[in-house]
């Protein structure tokens, strides 16, 4: 299986499906980089379910679990149009049996009532300093 002629193909496939242009950058990525470790790591061009996984550790262990999570449904995504299209010699799906990495649910800041309303005193009338005293990823409680 030759991964870069696949990935050029689901490209275009996606490409004429009307996918938006970050979205195919973000598949690219994905397939590359995991193109990559394989010849880096010296693995075989036949991807096994064990070649996906050491990618996903490797990820797990230099970016955020978002990222690996992100790049596991890109892998995803790709070797399932892979076996649709049947073209690529691809007998198994080698990412069927993988579990999908798991990413921490983030619970924002709560904030009292009382320091939202001091905060929104401190900006005066036009919130013109409401950015700088309060970060998007902060809530209020109520």
């Amino acid at each position: 299986m030759d991964i870069k002629t696949a990935l050029n193909q689901w490209i275009e496939t996606k490409e004429s499906a009307g996918k938006r242009p970050q979205t195919l950058e973000t598949y690219t990525l994905a397939v590359t980089q995991f193109r990559r470790f394989l010849v880096e790591d010296g693995r075989p061009t036949e991807v096994t379910k064990h070649d996906i996984r050491a990618f996903i550790a490797h990820f797990n262990q230099t970016r955020s679990p978002a990222t690996s999570r992100q790049r596991f449904g890109s892998l995803r995504a790709f070797f399932n149009w892979m076996e649709q299209e049947g073209d690529f010699g691809l007998d198994i799906n080698p990412i069927r049996k993988v579990e999908a990495p798991r990413v921490e649910e983030k619970v924002p800041e709560i904030i009292e009532k009382t320091t939202f309303k001091a905060l929104l005193t401190t900006c005066g009338d036009d919130f013109a300093g409401l950015p700088d005293l309060f970060p998007p990823h902060l809530s209020m409680a109520s």
